[in-house]
């Protein structure tokens, strides 16, 4: 690194935000814009950000500074430094696009439409998520209180306490059940793991355990947001795991879409504290450009499983970093 752009690393470990607006003072009073203009003017389809961009709608700008409102939920905190909102807004643009929405996965692709693609592994794309940390549709179907709270489903008449080894494995039976993902067509099957437990919000939520958490923190809930007050109700005293088992898709749609940006939000936090805090970036330069706890690279590693992930997020906000350095 030059002498800039260390100068420019250490000024971002080292301003510190305890509001949403700070983020918007701070680069209006460095560079004459907010985030959002300034981002897509220096850093959006540029090297290792070509292909990515910040929407510039009201709607989105609204949400962008909705989000960053709630930063102390996401981090736990009430200061973060603007590393630390460098990285994870970067994790945002990759995941969930422009429009700064907390979306659901979407599935299907050519030879694994709809309900086929998160079952099955794809080589070099992704792992099937019929399997740990999720309960395998196998085992679901072979559930009691899955085959009570969902056996009035399409398909539950041919697949409750099925012997078909197949729901175990990591290829969906495609040549011999719907794929659509409609409930009235394949009701029994999409409300298992592997389709209910997909990414949804702003790094993706995904897997039984992540989802776990979440029940854990809804039923503790001490906030004032309606959406997130019914579910504490109608799950209160339940095991986190019976909820896991008879919650379904619209639960979930419903509490990531109508929460007030809540529960995203808090995916996030739970998400962080299971996985070795990866949002506490260090205050060494050196230690937060390397690979290890503290480091840009592992908090990429920690959401993403992926190396090479890592690594490209790592340059991301490098270039960020680089780019504020020339202002």
């Amino acid at each position: 690194m030059t002498n800039e752009i260390k100068a420019s690393a250490k000024q971002s470990l080292e301003f510190k935000i305890s509001k949403g607006s700070d983020i918007s003072s701070f680069f209006t009073q460095k560079t004459g814009m907010d985030f959002i203009d300034w981002f897509n003017d220096n850093c959006a389809n540029k090297e290792t950000w070509t292909g990515k961009h910040l929407g510039k709608s009201p709607e989105t700008r609204l949400r962008f500074n909705q989000i960053w409102d709630q930063f102390p939920l996401m981090f736990g905190t009430k200061k973060i430094n603007l590393a630390q909102f460098i990285a994870l807004t970067s994790i945002f643009i990759n995941e969930i696009g422009a429009e700064m929405l907390p979306l659901t996965e979407k599935v299907g692709r050519q030879g694994h439409p709809g309900l086929a693609y998160p079952f099955d592994t794809i080589n070099g794309i992704k792992r099937s998520y019929n399997q740990s940390p999720n309960k395998t549709a196998f085992a679901l179907f072979n559930d009691s209180l899955y085959i009570k709270s969902k056996g009035g489903l399409a398909q539950a008449a041919s697949l409750k306490n099925t012997t078909d080894k197949r729901w175990g494995g990591d290829v969906y039976p495609q040549e011999d059940f719907p794929t659509s993902t409609e409930l009235a067509a394949s009701g029994f099957i999409r409300e298992a793991d592997f389709f209910k437990f997909r990414g949804r919000g702003f790094i993706q939520t995904t897997w039984r355990s992540n989802y776990i958490l979440l029940i854990k923190f809804i039923q503790t809930y001490t906030g004032k947001q309606a959406t997130v007050l019914r579910y504490k109700k109608r799950w209160a005293r339940l095991e986190p795991d019976v909820v896991a088992t008879m919650s379904t898709n619209e639960d979930w749609d419903d509490l990531f879409q109508q929460s007030n940006l809540e529960i995203p939000c808090a995916g996030i936090r739970v998400h962080n504290q299971a996985s070795g805090s990866y949002l506490a970036l260090s205050t060494s330069l050196v230690t937060i450009m390397g690979t290890g706890k503290g480091s840009i690279y592992n908090m990429g590693l920690r959401i993403s499983g992926g190396k090479e992930y890592a690594k490209l997020f790592q340059n991301r906000v490098l270039q960020v970093i680089v780019a504020l350095s020339k202002e």
